[in-house]
């Protein structure tokens, strides 16, 4: 993460663990959070990735602009495959699309298979302290420390 700015490429990740199957759609909703998402398409950017190119990718935004659902091209977001990304995320009450990683608290997640199987699930997060150590957003200790051995 690079401060507050959620345009910023490398802000979130999606990855696909072990699966025969493809991904053929992940959305966000932000309908829990307070927050909605920009229908510019301009401000979807595209990090770090291992296969995955912005024209693998469909973005579309819900009509009332809290849910982004990101369309994969057919067999492109496998089995071992990650890319990170940056997109908007305007948060009416404070007037700014910077946030904290932790404000995502209640963001619903809902991944489709290619074979049409769902899986659903909400971000969760404990209020942080904005100190020295932990920053002023979410810390995954385990992932640190996994990636850290490898």
């Amino acid at each position: 993460m690079q401060g507050d700015w959620t345009r910023w490429e490398n802000y979130f990740c999606l990855a696909v663990g072990f699966t025969r199957n493809s991904v053929a759609s992940v959305a966000l909703d932000l309908s829990n959070t307070g927050r909605i998402r920009s229908a510019n398409p301009n401000r979807f950017h595209i990090g770090t990735s291992n296969g995955i190119t912005l024209s693998d990718i469909t973005r579309s935004v819900s009509a009332d602009q809290t849910v982004m659902t990101l369309a994969f091209a057919p067999g492109r977001f496998g089995a071992g495959q990650a890319f990170r990304f940056g997109m908007s995320a305007f948060f009416p009450i404070e007037g700014t699309i910077q946030t904290d990683p932790d404000r995502f608290r209640g963001m619903k997640v809902r991944v489709t298979l290619d074979n049409g199987q769902t899986f659903a699930g909400s971000v969760i997060a404990d209020q942080q302290q904005v100190n020295r150590f932990a920053g002023a957003g979410l810390v995954n200790a385990a992932a640190a420390v996994r990636a850290a051995q490898r």
